[in-house]
C-alpha cells in the first residue's frame, strides 16, 4: 500500500467511525408564533425599510392604484413588465395603465422578448407570500409570472396579500409545502452588493428600487 492508499484508507476510516457527533434533538422555538396580523406587518414594514424598501398597506384594489401611480409615472418612458396572476387581474392594474398612461406600454409573458424585457424599467408583480421576521418576499415562477418580471426591470412593484404574510419562514412552508418546490426567489429588499471597497451598491444584479403594497382586502 503506497502513500496515497494510506492517506485514502484512512479517510475512509474516520468517515465510517461510530463516535460521531450527534445533533441537538431540541425543537426549534418559532419567536414570532403567535404574532397577530398587526405585528406581521408592523415587523415586515420596520424590516424592509431598514433594507431601504418602500411599502404601503391598502385596504382595496382602489386605494391602491392612487400612490402605484404616483410610481409608475416616475419611471422611465418603455415597457412595464406586468404579472397575469389571479390576484394581479382582479386588481385591473392592466386596463388602468392601457387607458391613462401614454408613456408606457404593458409587455405580459404572452408578448415579451428578452430585448424589450431587459430595458423595462418597471415591473409589477404578485408576490406568493412574505416574511415578517425578515422582511422577505417569495417568488414562485409561473407561466403567468416569470421571475424574470421581478429581476429585469430597475424598480419592482410587488403585491403582497396580507392573508399570506407570516411571522417566519417556518410557517410559511408549514401553510404552503409548494413553496419550496419548482423555481422560487427570496427578495429582502432591493438588490444590493459592497464588494468594491466596502461601499454599498443598490441596483447591481437585480431591481434598484422595491416597493410593497400589502392588501388587506
Amino acid at each position: 500500500m503506497n502513500s496515497k492508499q494510506k492517506i485514502l484508507e484512512r479517510i475512509r476510516k474516520g468517515i465510517l467511525q461510530e463516535n460521531q457527533l450527534e445533533l441537538p434533538t431540541r425543537a426549534f422555538k418559532d419567536p414570532t408564533r403567535g404574532w397577530d396580523l398587526e405585528k406581521r406587518l408592523h415587523r415586515f414594514q420596520d424590516e424592509l425599510s431598514q433594507l431601504r424598501g418602500e411599502s404601503f398597506v391598502v385596504r382595496s384594489a382602489e386605494e391602491l392604484r392612487h400612490p402605484m401611480k404616483a410610481i409608475v409615472q416616475q419611471a422611465p418612458p418603455g415597457p412595464i413588465l406586468l404579472a397575469e396572476s389571479v390576484g394581479m387581474e382582479s386588481i385591473h392594474i392592466r386596463e388602468w395603465i392601457c387607458d391613462q398612461d401614454s408613456e408606457h406600454f404593458v409587455i405580459t409573458r404572452k408578448t415579451i422578448q428578452k430585448k424589450d424585457g431587459i430595458k423595462a424599467a418597471l415591473g409589477i408583480t404578485e408576490a406568493d407570500c412574505g416574511i415578517a421576521e425578515t422582511g422577505t418576499l417569495i417568488f414562485k415562477s409561473s407561466p403567468s409570472s416569470p421571475l424574470v418580471f421581478s429581476l429585469w426591470p430597475r424598480t419592482h412593484i410587488a403585491i403582497l396579500s396580507a392573508k399570506r404574510l407570516y411571522g417566519s419562514l417556518e410557517q410559511a412552508l408549514t401553510a404552503d409545502p409548494q413553496i419550496s418546490q419548482g423555481h422560487t426567489v427570496m427578495v429582502t429588499g432591493p438588490s444590493r452588493t459592497a464588494d468594491i471597497e466596502k461601499t454599498l451598491v443598490l441596483g447591481m444584479h437585480a431591481p434598484q428600487k422595491l416597493y410593497v403594497f400589502i392588501l388587506l382586502d
